[in-house]
C-alpha cells in the first residue's frame, strides 16, 4: 500500500515550486493548507488534473470517505479499480496525478520496524497516480496501488503505480493508456533507510 508519501520543496525543483505558484494563485486562501515534508491521509496536498484545455494545479485531500464508515479509502488496487464502483467512474473520467518526491513503506519484519525512502533515480519529481471525487463539495483523491517490484518486493507486497513527469499528458488525457498503465510493472527505485522518531508509523487507512 501507500499510506505516506513525501513532496520536498527543494529550491532546485523548478516543477514543483511552478505547481505550489499556480495553487498560490488560484487558491490563495487554501494555498497554506498544502501539505509539504512528509503527507499523510486526510492531509490536503496539490494534484494535477485536466481542464480540458491544460494541465491545472489543484488541492485535494487524501482519502475517499468509506462506505463502510469509519477511516479513509486512501488506496485502490489497480487490478481491481475498474470493476468497483467506488472507484469505477473516478478512474473513467476524473483521473488526477499526484506530485511527490519519494515514498514511504516500513518494514515489519524487524524489531522495531525499520522505515525507508523510495525515489524515482534520476526524478526529483514524479507523480502517483490517482483519481478524485467531490464529496460535499471537498475534491478527495485516492492512490492506485499495484504489485511491488524487486525493488521493494521485501518489504511489502504493495507499491504505489507512479510514472515520470514525461507520462503525466498520457495518464490525464487517455484512457486507454491509463488502464494500460495500471498494467504495467512500475519502474525500480531507489531506497534509503530512514531514521523515524519514536511512534513514527503509518496513518492506517482503507485498502481496497
Amino acid at each position: 500500500m501507500c499510506g505516506r508519501y513525501s513532496l520536498y520543496t527543494e529550491r532546485e525543483n523548478a516543477q514543483l515550486r511552478a505547481i505550489l505558484a499556480e495553487i498560490a494563485r488560484r487558491y490563495p486562501e487554501k494555498s497554506s493548507q498544502a501539505a509539504s515534508g512528509e503527507v499523510f491521509p486526510s492531509n490536503w496536498a496539490p494534484v494535477l488534473a485536466h481542464t480540458g484545455r491544460r494541465v491545472a494545479a489543484g488541492l485535494a485531500r487524501w482519502g475517499f470517505s468509506s462506505p463502510k464508515g469509519g477511516g479513509l479509502v486512501i488506496n485502490a488496487r489497480a487490478e481491481t479499480a475498474a470493476e468497483r464502483p467506488l472507484f469505477r467512474d473516478s478512474l473513467l473520467e476524473r483521473r488526477c496525478a499526484v506530485p511527490a518526491t519519494g515514498f514511504f513503506e516500513w518494514d515489519r519484519s524487524c524489531r522495531p520496524s525499520a522505515k525507508y525512502r523510495f525515489t524515482l533515480p534520476g526524478q526529483p519529481l514524479f507523480y502517483l497516480a490517482s483519481c478524485y471525487r467531490l464529496e460535499g463539495g471537498e475534491a478527495r483523491y485516492t492512490l492506485f496501488t499495484t504489485a511491488a517490484n524487486a525493488s521493494m518486493a521485501d518489504i511489502h507486497p504493495r507499491m504505489p503505480v507512479l510514472f515520470a513527469p514525461g507520462q503525466l499528458e498520457r495518464w490525464l488525457t487517455d484512457t486507454g493508456a491509463a488502464l494500460a498503465l495500471l498494467e504495467q510493472t512500475p519502474p525500480l527505485l531507489d531506497r534509503e533507510r530512514c531514521a523515524p522518531p519514536e511512534g513514527d508509523e503509518i496513518q492506517q487507512g482503507r485498502l481496497y
